[in-house]
């Protein structure tokens, strides 16, 4: 076998050039998605996979990215204040597209109203409770509406990701 046999001088050079630049570019779209998966831009985990808000001291933890079909938590801190009884009030926004799986504590009531989901939560008057809601999100999307405390309302945005 000659030397000419061996190498390989059919090769297209621009082509390959062409092809290796399309790689590389390819690598960094690949490590810019792991780096938005490692911040939490992907719904699990991460700096910001959840936000929280404060509205008159009581305070909401959701998730800023949700998954489809994938059940996720609505943390709430109450405010201590002198009434046992606390309103929690989703907005029907969410109703349309997440589904309110259960709630802990026990609701002592739970009513469907044309305002939107309503909650009342029984907690130790005087104390910082807390109570969660398990939510499962059913279409894919932005949503945006409100979680309303003994009346006081708060913006809320999710994204849910396929």
């Amino acid at each position: 076998m000659t030397m000419a046999e061996q190498l390989e001088l059919d090769e297209h050079r621009a082509f390959q050039e062409k092809y290796w630049t399309v790689q590389r570019w390819a690598w960094v779209g690949y490590g810019l998605i792991i780096v938005a998966a490692l911040l939490g831009l992907s719904g699990e985990g991460g700096l910001f996979a959840r936000a929280q808000i404060q509205v008159a001291g009581n305070e909401i933890n959701y998730p800023r990215f949700a998954r489809w079909q994938t059940e996720d938590t609505i943390s709430i801190a109450f405010a201590p204040a002198g009434q046992a009884d606390r309103r929690i009030l989703i907005s029907p926004e969410f109703g349309r597209s997440i589904a309110i799986e259960g709630a802990q504590p026990q609701p002592s009531k739970s009513l469907a109203t044309a305002a939107g989901e309503e909650l009342i939560v029984h907690v130790p008057p005087g104390e910082r409770a807390k109570a969660r809601i398990r939510i499962k999100p059913d279409t894919p999307g932005i949503v945006r509406g409100t979680v309303s405390i003994d009346g006081a309302p708060a913006a809320v945005t999710l994204i849910i990701l396929p």
